[in-house]
């Protein structure tokens, strides 16, 4: 579309907005699942593709928790205005940032000749490290957010799946009860005993 207008999001987009965060959210664990469940089984070509999937989301992610809006860009304060990369993105951000977005930049995001200069195990980081990183981000994102807002990042009624990287990647059966301090989360919004919207 060439008359395209850049406008900054409106209030009115907010629901629609957090499912498409939501979708690269599962996508993200999908393909990290994925890849840390069938290792060595996947065809090169398709491990490949679940690569990129999980680079790509990552970099979209990490761009999403950790940085303010330009133009049109979404961005986790627009939910949250409260939202504070480094008290809230801890050194996740930080690390997706510096140890892995450089090298998805030149793998992924540009055919560069860095691709066959540079081994890929050079820069690569660890499935399970990145999906920790990521994983980590949405519960803090969530606990910060008032319960209308924390409603738009529910499927069907339930909230996204917070313990899939303890359970499905790391083998922990049950991590609720040590969730809160495992990813340093403090909550901000509390519903009021009579059930109102704060």
């Amino acid at each position: 579309m060439e008359d395209y207008q850049h406008e900054p999001v409106s209030e009115k987009e907010l629901p629609a907005l957090a499912a498409e965060v939501l979708a690269d959210y599962e996508s993200f664990r999908a393909s990290a699942t994925v890849l840390v469940r069938t290792t060595g089984q996947l065809n090169p070509i398709l491990r490949r593709v679940f690569v990129e999937s999980l680079n790509l989301h990552a970099r979209s992610l990490t761009d999403w928790f950790g940085r303010e809006p330009r133009r049109d860009d979404v961005a986790a304060t627009h939910f949250a205005s409260d939202w504070n990369v480094e008290a809230d993105g801890h050194t996740d951000v930080i690390w997706l940032r510096t140890a892995v977005l450089p090298g998805v930049h030149k793998r992924l995001a540009h055919l560069t000749a860095y691709r066959t200069r540079v081994a890929a195990d050079w820069d690569a980081q660890p499935v399970i490290e990145i999906a920790g990183a990521v994983s980590s981000l949405m519960p803090r994102f969530l606990a910060v957010l008032p319960p209308a807002r924390r409603a738009l990042f529910e499927r069907d009624g339930q909230s996204p799946d917070l313990q899939w990287c303890f359970r499905d990647l790391l083998g922990l059966e049950d991590a609720s009860g040590a969730l809160d301090a495992l990813l340093g989360i403090r909550r901000r919004w509390q519903e009021p005993a009579d059930g109102a919207l704060a």
